[in-house]
């Protein structure tokens, strides 16, 4: 899977009024609050697309559908897991039925660190993720799975090299998954819809002359293909679950 965090629209977002939590009084200029969101965006794309490996290619493995071998998160991300399977009437089961599971509750832990080089320079990330998610419709021969859920993520991360310098956050992430579904068989492999939400707490470690801390809302809508809409507060722009980038025309 390539990392190629392509960006566009800089001049855009610069003019943009975006939601803003300060920690004192000082004001953000616009640049930096662009360069903020761009960070934003590149995290949330990234983050993005280990989900969907979760809800497809690791799902696959609890679900007896692929070999349990491990999906390829890139990097040097590990996972532990714990599963519980209920059948019909929300009674637990031993282990996983084709016909007689109806859903199925899977706590992931994800740690470790990745970089990459794209278009904008080199960033680095290390990882600590937590997702509590349960899959349903499952009961019988099913057609599409649905992912609800939530889990939190603390990531700190570093970006170099690119036109701004180095600059170091230390992010805290709520998420928010809503029926996404996933069809059965898998065919492209990309949820058909349903969405995630996440509420990012972005706190400035270094490299810009306003530490502040920011917010930003980031929202991803699943439409069965790799290009998909994605909001952060008010801006939209196009995730492309494939590249793991985010384009803002």
């Amino acid at each position: 899977m390539r990392f190629n965090r392509g960006w566009k629209g800089l001049a855009l977002l610069a003019g943009l009024s975006l939601a803003v939590a300060c920690s004192d009084t000082g004001a953000p200029s616009a640049e930096e609050e662009a360069q903020v969101t761009q960070d934003v965006m590149a995290y949330a794309a990234d983050v993005t697309s280990d989900d969907v490996i979760m809800m497809t290619l690791l799902a696959d493995g609890v679900l007896g559908s692929a070999p349990s071998a491990a999906p390829p998160f890139d990097g040097t991300i590990s996972y532990s897991r714990s599963v519980t399977f209920y059948g019909e009437g929300d009674a637990v089961q031993d282990a996983y039925d084709p016909l007689l599971t109806a859903k199925v509750n899977m706590v992931v832990t994800f740690e470790g660190s990745r970089s990459w080089t794209g278009d904008r320079g080199t960033m680095s990330v290390t990882v600590a993720r937590h997702r509590d998610m349960t899959v349903s419709n499952l009961l019988g021969e099913e057609t599409e799975r649905i992912w609800d859920g939530d889990g939190n993520s603390d990531v700190n991360r570093v970006h170099q090299s690119d036109q701004f310098g180095e600059r170091v956050y230390d992010f805290t992430a709520t998420t928010a998954v809503a029926a996404v579904v996933i069809p059965v068989p898998r065919g492209s492999g990309w949820p058909v819809s349903g969405t995630i939400t996440r509420q990012v707490t972005v706190e400035v470690v270094s490299g810009l002359g306003d530490t502040v801390t920011r917010m930003r809302t980031v929202m991803v809508e699943f439409n069965g293909t790799h290009l998909v809409p994605i909001t952060i507060n008010d801006l939209s722009c196009t995730l492309d679950l494939a590249l793991r980038s985010v384009s803002c025309g």
